[in-house]
């Protein structure tokens, strides 16, 4: 999927394939079910949690069948690094402030709160 995800004859194909790539990436490395969940998701849902000494991400969504928490597999990273990276209004703030704890990024600038597209 990288290499076609780089490909693409018109420009808004070389444009949408990289987020493309990252929404399924994203629904495969948390679970998250397409639609309401996945449209739904801002920077303000993702924190990072410990437990017995191992860091995990943990993703909260709200669908139709209501909230619930995900645990994100570690591949999930590398997807919101590469969003990270493309949003013009947080690439500035390193990922690891974006991600830090809930008080935190609740507190913080309206950034947090912009989705993840």
């Amino acid at each position: 999927m990288p290499a076609w995800s780089q490909q693409g004859r018109l420009s808004v194909e070389r444009e949408i394939r990289p987020l493309l790539r990252d929404y399924i990436e994203m629904l495969l490395y948390t679970g998250m079910r397409h639609g309401t969940e996945a449209m739904g998701i801002c920077w303000r849902d993702l924190e990072w949690r410990t437990k017995d000494g191992v860091r995990y991400l943990r993703v909260w969504v709200d669908g139709k069948t209501g909230g619930r928490w995900l645990i994100a597999k570690h591949k999930a990273v590398d997807v919101l690094r590469r969003l990270h990276a493309r949003q013009k209004d947080i690439c500035e703030m390193s990922f690891e402030t974006t991600l830090t704890t809930p008080s935190v990024i609740n507190a913080s600038s309206a950034a947090t709160h912009s989705p993840l597209r």
